[in-house]
């Protein structure tokens, strides 16, 4: 789980042939990833944070899909564990521990068990681009999932309290 799954789900665009061709939707996303982290007041961390108020549609469907996945996964005798991932543009002074922790209790009040792995990351708090899979696009690259594999494979062998990898 990241920050940002708690978003609405857009609705598929009325542009047809976005669909169509990879390219297209390739410079499609660029163009508007240009403009909008232009715009003013284009703020991710204000962003983010509105997305769990208490009334925010997207947090109220995110945790409404947890109770439901938990029913799924208790019909097939299956344990659900949730690994909470940092948002990568920025370590230093991480500014969504709040939200997360918004998410982490409301996974354990539910019974769901669950980690954060944030703490696993802050060895590249000065450079997190590095994990970055390309220069513009913070999504983890290799280094990032292998810290994301090693603490999930910790957190499930050994059980380890997600204390451990609280700041």
């Amino acid at each position: 789980y990241i920050i940002n799954d708690a978003e609405i789900t857009p609705k598929r665009s009325a542009l047809w042939f976005l669909g169509y061709s990879d390219l297209v939707v390739f410079y499609w996303s660029r163009i508007n990833n240009l403009f909008s982290n232009n715009l003013p007041n284009h703020n991710f961390k204000e962003y983010y944070a509105k997305l769990y108020r208490n009334n925010a549609q997207g947090w109220l469907t995110t945790q409404k899909s947890f109770l439901d996945l938990k029913e799924i996964c208790k019909n097939k005798h299956i344990e659900l564990q949730v690994v909470i991932l940092p948002d990568l543009h920025q370590l230093r002074d991480y500014p969504f521990f709040k939200e997360q922790a918004m998410v982490a209790d409301f996974l354990r009040t539910n019974g769901i068990s669950c980690i954060d792995i944030t703490s696993a990351f802050m060895r590249f708090a000065d450079k997190p681009s590095s994990l970055w899979v390309a220069p513009d696009d913070p999504h983890p690259n290799s280094l990032a999932h292998a810290i994301i594999a090693n603490a999930t494979f910790k957190y499930i062998m050994e059980g380890i309290n997600d204390s451990s990898f609280t700041q």
